[in-house]
């Protein structure tokens, strides 16, 4: 069982979570923000002020880094586009092998979805690649992939 932590406010959290890393910060500065006002609760934090803590603490080792979640995401997919691009290119073609690029092309799609998942949950703020894709009467063209993916 992790250790708790109990809060300037009162309230106990795991040691080394983002709240704990928050507090910890706030007893060096006296618990006042840069302009003297003093600072909100944790929970009182906007959702990307709580996840930026919330890297700092991934940073530390002591918490999964939402900012490493999305450049492993990314990673990922580029690395199964290379594969893809071996198995569409090579000189062996066969239904195993057209079976596979589908297969690597679901993963990859995935993974675009993990990313979507994660810019809902405030994990990143960076805008939608795809701003039409849910408008049925849009004659923009499809976009090809944010991340510059051949597939």
């Amino acid at each position: 069982m992790a250790e708790t932590y109990i809060t300037n406010d009162g309230s106990e959290v795991d040691q080394f979570s983002a709240e704990h890393a928050y507090d910890e910060y706030g007893r060096s500065v006296g618990f006042v923000n840069f302009r003297g006002d003093p600072m909100p609760r944790f929970a009182d934090l906007p959702k990307p002020i709580r996840n930026a803590w919330r890297n700092v603490a991934g940073e530390m080792g002591q918490t999964p880094s939402y900012r490493n979640f999305t450049a492993e995401s990314r990673g990922m997919r580029s690395e199964l586009d290379g594969i893809l691009q071996r198995i569409k290119t090579g000189d062996r073609q066969s239904r195993s092998r057209v079976i596979a690029a589908e297969r690597i092309e679901d993963a990859i799609m995935r993974l675009g979805m993990d990313l979507k998942e994660q810019r809902e949950e405030g994990y990143h703020d960076e805008p939608n690649p795809y701003p039409n894709s849910y408008d049925a009467s849009s004659t923009a063209p499809i976009s090809p992939t944010a991340d510059g993916l051949t597939l």
